[in-house]
């Protein structure tokens, strides 16, 4: 195969899809997130499979708190439980369909009202990155996830870098062009560090002149 470097932003992303088909789903009583910034403390999320959640952060000084949500994730705007995560579409295109239809049907609202056409292309690419960086999904929906964000086409290779591949996609808004940057390991399938990351509640938090490091996995242990 070619060397790292040698290799084009679809290479890297359809690379990880392959990973990620083939890589176990992973078992645990404790779906867990962290997100690393240079700013503050990090921010940690434990969710049980019967949808119990707690949360550590600058907000709780440090201490892990439960908290109360009825359905306990979130993909592009919507909740989403984990019997949806586990029936998502395995198909690039017919995932992203399912993620812009939900999201269609929700009563997801910006300060603007109902999301328009470029504001729903925005939350959709939110969800895919959702999906390989945060959720619970399973192998083939993490795959067909990579692949649709290779379908993009304005997604762009920054050569290899520390912890994998670095990516930048830019993304059209209504008054300027936002600029993604990943960094992309495709040999395990995972994304290390982001410029950007979805909060617990579904809003996007950017990270200025910085990165967000993630790791997201099963865990049998829930900290006191």
């Amino acid at each position: 195969p070619p060397a790292a470097a040698q290799l084009s932003a679809r290479d890297v992303l359809l690379a990880a899809a392959v990973t990620a088909e083939r890589t176990p789903e992973g078992t645990g009583a404790y779906w867990h997130v962290r997100t690393d910034t240079r700013e503050g403390s990090p921010f940690e999320s434990w969710t049980s499979r019967d949808g119990r959640a707690w949360f550590r952060g600058a907000k709780t000084e440090g201490e892990v708190v439960e908290i109360h949500r009825p359905v306990p994730f979130r993909l592009a705007g919507p909740e989403v439980s984990f019997e949806q995560l586990e029936g998502l579409p395995t198909e690039p295109d017919a995932l992203k369909a399912w993620i812009a239809g939900n999201l269609e049907r929700s009563d997801v609202r910006t300060s603007a009202g109902r999301p328009d056409a470029a504001t729903r292309e925005q939350f959709v690419f939110d969800g895919l990155i959702s999906l390989v960086c945060q959720l619970p999904a399973p192998p083939e929906v993490r795959a067909a996830a990579f692949r649709a964000i290779a379908s993009y086409p304005n997604v762009e290779s920054l050569g290899a870098v520390e912890g994998g591949h670095g990516l930048r996609i830019s993304l059209p808004e209504t008054s300027q062009v936002r600029q993604a940057r990943l960094v992309v390991d495709p040999g395990s399938a995972q994304v290390r560090d982001a410029n950007f990351f979805v909060t617990m509640d579904g809003a996007v938090a950017w990270v200025p002149d910085g990165s967000a490091k993630l790791l997201a996995g099963w865990t049998d242990e829930l900290p006191e």
